[in-house]
């Protein structure tokens, strides 16, 4: 999926313990900002943001 390995096994982990992982695409750093706080809003835990690799 383009991640590293220690990412997805501890998303691995947290999703065999009930918790629920989920992926937003944003186009710009004003949409990332409005989701991060929308995200923070809900109390969601482990907020994180990635940079889509070049080909």
């Amino acid at each position: 999926m383009g991640i590293p390995e220690y990412e997805a096994k501890r998303y691995e982990g947290k999703i065999r313990g009930g918790s629920a992982l989920i992926s937003v695409h944003t186009d710009n750093s004003d949409a990332l900002d409005q989701v991060k706080k929308i995200f923070e809003q809900a109390h969601a835990e482990d907020i994180s943001s990635t940079a889509e690799a070049s080909v």
